[in-house]
């Protein structure tokens, strides 16, 4: 009778996980349930692609348990103790079982000494399974070019010459190096070597917000003395004396969506390959960054303002709406410029369409 009581109230520690638990918390108030729906009260390390698994026996369909609560804004931020409704596709039952039938001999059995309680918790298993899809991007593309800001290029270090006194260098060659004042460099420091391709004109203003740069290959400093000596550890190009420094950074692989803190609108004023017909995958850069607000992940729409048009009830002219392309997701944020990937496109993107953190779905 002992072991009855033990396995009876296992049985109904269970149940929170797969019937309406905290529903009160769930953050537009009390919804209509569906037929056949399930609340889940979110745990930590929870994810909507492990959570589809679990329930619908499909992964790929977290998309619809998005859909679903559409409290959610991001998929990829999902927040233990909030609540979920879910609703399994006619004749399939997901692995948390809802009809309260279940199996007693997969119960754990506990002996009660007498005069004792006990209470047996069942913790839900958690699968070892991938989170939804991240934006990716090619390192091997986006470590060979670039762009860089006009203020960034004004404090750049340069290489002054070589051990060798070649003009042309390669890997293994030592250099010698020069820095602004002021600036801190260490033993081991390491530097990306690049040199300056076209200047970019800025399509809303006079003043050009930088240069597309091409990337030669980088160096490790090996002595801080005067002048910094340095050795070249990587390099994709020849690299000639004069060449400009800027601190490394490792070549972007993958990134996560991130909402942005602020409100920012700029304009994609370049492209990696210099194409004016961009799409999904192309990698761009916009003429805003950390100082604006913005940092690694951050979503933002890209946009093009339509003319305006003549009104003939008003006799005067009136602006369209703005007409919508597309979305980018910020790779890199520097202080005043930032390296994107387009995630969406509607239609063709170019140099010059606007850029904002507002106003996405």
């Amino acid at each position: 009778m002992k072991k009855l009581i033990v396995l009876f109230t296992a049985v109904l520690l269970s149940l929170p996980l797969i019937a309406e638990a905290h529903t009160d918390r769930f953050p537009d108030g009390e919804a209509p349930k569906q037929k056949d729906e399930v609340r889940y009260t979110i745990i930590r390390h929870d994810t909507l692609w492990d959570i589809s698994g679990r329930f619908l026996n499909d992964n790929f369909k977290w998309p619809q348990v998005w859909k679903l609560n559409p409290y959610i804004k991001n998929p990829h931020l999902i927040y233990p103790g909030d609540v979920i409704r879910i609703v399994p596709p006619e004749g399939v039952e997901g692995k948390e079982e809802k009809t309260g039938e279940f199996d007693m001999g997969t119960l754990p059995v506990v002996e009660v000494a007498p005069g004792t309680e006990s209470v047996v918790t069942l913790e839900p298993e958690a699968p070892v399974m991938p989170p939804p899809p991240v934006p990716t991007v090619s390192s091997s593309a986006i470590s060979r070019k670039g762009f860089i800001s006009e203020y960034a290029l004004e404090e750049s270090g340069a290489i002054i010459g070589s051990s060798e006194e070649r003009m042309l260098l390669y890997e293994g060659d030592v250099v010698f190096l020069s820095f602004k004042e002021g600036e801190a460099v260490e033993a081991g420091s390491r530097y990306t070597i690049y040199t300056t391709a076209s200047k970019v004109k800025h399509p809303g203003k006079s003043k050009s917000p930088g240069y597309m740069i091409d990337i030669l290959g980088s160096l490790v400093v090996t002595e801080v003395t005067e002048p910094v000596t340095a050795k070249v550890d990587e390099s994709y190009k020849e690299i000639e004396v004069g060449a400009r420094l800027m601190p490394y950074r490792e070549p972007v692989s993958e990134v996560k969506m991130t909402d942005a803190d602020a409100e920012v609108t700029g304009y994609i004023v370049a492209a990696l390959d210099g194409s004016n017909n961009l799409i999904k995958g192309d990698i761009v850069y916009i003429d805003r960054g950390t100082e604006d607000g913005l940092k690694d992940g951050n979503t933002m729409r890209i946009y093009r303002n339509r003319e305006k048009v003549g009104d003939p009830v008003s006799g005067g002219r009136v602006r369209l709406p703005d007409e919508d392309l597309g979305a980018l997701v910020v790779v890199h944020a520097d202080t005043k410029t930032s390296s994107c990937i387009i995630i969406k496109s509607l239609k063709a993107i170019m140099p010059g369409d606007r850029v904002t953190t507002t106003g996405l779905e």
